[in-house]
């Protein structure tokens, strides 16, 4: 390396050593700030004023309301504790046939954390089914008889 070289190398690294620190700086300015968002929950309220059962698990709650003319219900699940199964759906069945999910009413979906509420008509079926449908199996029954 001569001389011009090594002035010439000396150059190029003390335009780096000051380049590179305001580089860094306007490109820390450039990533957009987005705000820190937690898991939201629906808080879809259907409230109704007649409660028909309360089923208290180890894991969670199912509460069953109905209205004034018996024509609605409103199932609100509240998990205590995180579900084993990421994701599982609700179905309402009737007890005198066995479970498949072609013959099942769907409520809906609940997921392994927070509270979720479903709003369904009155009908006949007696029996509330978490079904876990990754590895199709049933996880809990529960009956609605009153």
């Amino acid at each position: 390396m001569n001389t011009k070289l090594r002035r010439r190398h000396l150059q190029i690294w003390v335009l780096l050593f000051f380049a590179l620190p305001i580089l860094i700086f306007l490109a820390q300015l450039t990533i957009p700030v987005y705000p820190i968002s937690k898991l939201e929950e629906k808080k879809e309220n259907y409230f109704l004023p007649l409660l028909l059962k309360k089923y208290e698990r180890s894991s969670y709650t199912l509460i069953v309301k109905t209205d004034t003319q018996h024509t609605v219900q409103s199932f609100e699940w509240i998990n205590k504790q995180p579900l084993q199964s990421p994701s599982a759906l609700l179905y309402m069945t009737s007890t005198t046939k066995e479970f498949s999910t072609s013959d099942a009413l769907l409520i809906g979906r609940i997921e392994a954390r927070g509270s979720h509420q479903f709003l369904v008509e009155k009908n006949n079926y007696d029996q509330l089914i978490v079904y876990d449908f990754i590895h199709n199996k049933v996880i809990d029954t529960i009956n609605l008889v009153l």
